[in-house]
């Protein structure tokens, strides 16, 4: 039986699955996997990085596009901790996974806009990109089935510290049921498909952020630089999150401004509901829009200028910041998420100077009509991503000084 890409609206099942897959991505959970999340992630990232400077003409700096590196690592890290195997597409180009997960997607957003397309004979018109979802399922339900045979083999010894295990092992407390693997399948997909562009559309905006206010750039550096060395052991996230705080908010700060997320949609209940004074009747969808409450002036002081410094010691502002959504319905991959982008972000400051390159179209001087460094524009469909990023999203990169 194939997955079920869609999420349920049965509010019970929704309780269920949460319950079991949420130790598998608490801290707790996530601690266990962080040495491949890491080899996958920040390693990965310093070590092509430091190739492009050695292959480069002066052997001293090169020019890398941010983005398309972010992306493939991202896709790398869930894949490896999602499919129990080492996927290493920013290494070799192998963009295989990325492609079925952009097809899947496509086909997400045609099934929930258009349902009809679900059967036949309209689903033909689409046969192509069915077929492709399809091979995405079946890689997801084969690294399943390698994995049960593999603890068979083994007699269940040395069970592998990844999400796919955790996934497999996963009990609801309540119940004591477990995922089929169906549900195992669905779970790392939608984890896949939901994690790795919003971590790297994270990245890319906090990059771009930064470049645009250099007092920031300079700010951050001598933060994770006073408190690391430029050599050794890779930045943890514990390490990460202790020691830089100010790194933590530039991060806060670029969700804030871009978040790559959109709207948080609810379903109102039966009998509809009274809010802000007006009546919503009921069968109907309202949605919170994430970039107007990160923009709204009665919550934030000079809302369109980066300030990070609005969130150093704040819990407050920072819960403010809905881009993981908030409460029972907070996204389940937050964690993993944070581990992701402040592991990379602290690993790659730590090893390299960057700067923009001569011919970048935007700078600290290009303004913007609110007198600030006007952003690359961006396209969004499922997250806000950079338009250009070929353009855009280019740096110039040295081994730190």
């Amino acid at each position: 039986m194939e997955p079920n890409l869609f999420l349920t609206r049965d509010p019970e099942l929704s309780r269920q699955r949460r319950r079991q897959i949420g130790p598998a991505l608490s801290m707790t959970g996530l601690g266990k996997m962080e040495p491949m999340l890491l080899a996958a992630g920040a390693e990965q990232l310093i070590a092509k990085w430091e190739r492009a400077i050695e292959d480069s003409t002066d052997g001293c700096s090169a020019r890398v596009c941010y983005y398309y590196d972010f992306s493939l690592m991202t896709f790398d890290i869930i894949s490896s901790l999602g499919f129990g195997q080492t996927h290493r597409s920013l290494t070799t180009g192998d963009r295989r996974i990325v492609h079925w997960v952009g097809q899947t997607f496509n086909m997400m957003l045609i099934q929930m806009v258009a349902p009809i397309f679900k059967r036949l004979p309209f689903r033909m018109l689409f046969r192509r990109s069915y077929s492709e979802v399809k091979r995405f399922i079946a890689f997801g339900t084969q690294a399943i089935e390698k994995r049960k045979e593999a603890l068979l083999a083994s007699g269940g010894v040395d069970r592998p510290r990844d999400l796919l295990q955790a996934f497999i092992d996963a009990e609801d407390p309540e119940s004591k049921i477990r995922m089929t693997p169906s549900q195992v399948a669905t779970e790392t997909i939608l984890t896949l498909m939901a994690g790795a562009d919003t971590s790297s559309n994270t990245l890319s905006w906090t990059i771009h952020l930064l470049l645009l206010y250099p007092r920031c750039l300079a700010k951050v550096t001598e933060e994770v630089r006073s408190a690391f060395k430029p050599e050794g052991q890779l930045i943890s996230f514990k390490e990460a999150k202790e020691r830089l705080p100010y790194m933590e908010a530039c991060i806060y700060e670029s969700m804030r401004m871009q978040p790559v997320s959109g709207n948080l949609p609810r379903c109102l209940p039966r009998g509809g509901v009274v809010l802000q004074k007006y009546f919503l009747p009921e069968d109907m969808t309202c949605s919170v829009s994430i970039a107007a409450s990160n923009m709204n002036p009665g919550l934030w002081e000079r809302p369109y200028m980066f300030i990070p410094e609005r969130f150093v010691g704040s819990e407050e502002k920072k819960r403010r910041v809905l881009t993981f959504s908030a409460g029972v319905r907070v996204c389940p991959g937050k964690n993993l998420a944070w581990m992701e982008i402040l592991t990379t972000l602290a690993n790659v400051i730590n090893r390299f100077d960057i700067e923009l390159p001569k011919d970048s179209l935007f700078s600290p001087y290009k303004l913007d009509a609110n007198g600030c460094p006007a952003l690359m524009p961006y396209n969004y469909s499922i997250t806000r991503a950079p338009r250009y990023p070929d353009r855009d999203c280019n740096i110039v990169i040295a081994k730190r000084k």
